[in-house]
């Protein structure tokens, strides 16, 4: 069974250039993941129930790396507009996300479940695109790209 709790080893994440770490994303990339196998694993249904929303700088605090502490001061100096930026993306992703537990919950049938965890997913991958072109300190029109993406999600009725 797969958790999505902020469980990661010991190893030492990559801080990109812009101050950023892109293993934060990987609570995400796990939600998605999990969402594309519940259509054929009910069984991952329930591990996708169990996701948290989590900011960044309580990941870290929460997370076993042994050089979390410098990933934090990092962040804490990394670009403005880049926090805010991954902060914005990541509240969506999660937003969608308890949105979407909210709506499996309530689908009794497995082919409902299976249609909604599609359409998150969906919704999703270019978010998670996104979040990882700010950690990575993409060029401006690669974000931009990115922020026309999220604006579209955004706007998509089903999610008002």
């Amino acid at each position: 069974m797969t958790s999505l709790q902020s469980s990661p080893g010991t190893d030492h994440p990559r801080i990109h250039e812009t101050g950023l770490a892109a293993d934060f994303l990987n609570r995400f990339n796990e939600a998605v993941m999990l969402l594309d196998l519940i259509p054929g694993e009910a069984e991952c249904l329930q591990d996708f129930l169990a996701w948290t929303p989590c900011s960044y700088v309580e990941h870290f605090s929460r997370s076993r790396f042994a050089d979390r502490a410098t990933v934090l001061d990092a962040y804490a100096r990394a670009p403005a507009g880049s926090r805010e930026a991954l902060s914005a993306v990541s509240a969506e992703m999660s937003r969608i996300i308890v949105a979407t537990q909210v709506q499996l919950r309530r689908e009794p049938e497995p082919r409902g479940q299976a249609e909604i965890a599609r359409a998150a997913a969906e919704r999703l991958k270019p978010l998670v695109v996104g979040a990882g072109a700010i950690v990575n300190g993409r060029r401006r029109l690669e974000i931009a790209r990115a922020q026309t993406e999220i604006d579209a999600v955004f706007a998509d009725p089903a999610l008002q």
